[in-house]
């Protein structure tokens, strides 16, 4: 929807306001977490303080690291509002009682608000730890390195493999410079249709749900109101 303000039929200051809610590409998938079970390991984990020629070294050891490993993200537009201005330049202007016409060439600028669903799926290892054994305390023997540790433990580990998907959602404030040049047809006396084609300049979120590129062209149509 655009509201036009005349400027001596030389130009006219241009506002647009636009939204849009609810993305047609969004999945409306829950967020999941699913197991499977695959062994049972049953390992040693040291904590404790070793002291190298009397400097103390803190030391934290076990025998198997936890994966995970990311394997995507999706990113989904679930709204977006916007206002834009611009002042419309008439190359080749055509004269009419209060609406003006003609070829235009408008810059501008868009300040608008986005709301962004992100997914995030993730596939990897778990281990769930049961104590069989603690405080089992030793002593290194004596050498070059002259220490001890202070607890040792004996544990019980049941492997799974899983995958899950987390979904992240969060708003996201952009502003964009545009370029449109196009044709304006008077209709009546306060009415006008616009059509034209628009080179607005992108931010990276914008270029994740338009294709890409740092410049996105678009065809544009629009019914315009004098005041």
């Amino acid at each position: 929807m655009g509201v036009e303000l005349p400027d001596h039929y030389n130009g006219a200051w241009e506002l647009n306001l636009g939204f849009r809610f609810k993305g047609s590409d969004d999945p409306h998938e829950q967020p999941y977490f699913n197991q499977l079970f695959h062994h049972t390991s049953v390992g040693e984990v040291s904590r404790g303080v070793q002291f190298f020629f009397f400097l103390p070294i803190p030391v934290s050891g076990r025998d198997k690291d936890w994966t995970e490993k990311q394997v995507h993200k999706d990113y989904y537009l679930n709204s977006n509002v916007f206002v834009s201005a611009g002042y419309k330049i008439y190359l080749i202007p055509m004269n009419h009682k209060r609406v003006q016409g003609g070829l235009y060439l408008t810059p501008g600028i868009t300040i608008g608000g986005r709301k962004i669903s992100e997914y995030v799926y993730a596939t990897g290892q778990k281990g769930y730890v049961t104590v069989l054994d603690k405080d089992d305390h030793y002593q290194s023997e004596w050498g070059p390195i002259i220490g001890f540790y202070g607890t040792t433990k004996v544990v019980k580990e049941d492997v799974y493999d899983f995958s899950r998907l987390e979904i992240k959602k969060y708003s996201k404030t952009y502003l964009q410079p545009n370029l449109k040049l196009g044709y304006q047809l008077p209709i009546g006396s306060r009415f006008s249709i616009d059509m034209g084609a628009q080179a607005t300049l992108q931010g990276k979120w914008a270029q994740r749900f338009n294709g890409g590129g740092n410049i996105r062209l678009e065809p544009t149509a629009k019914l315009g109101v004098w005041f």
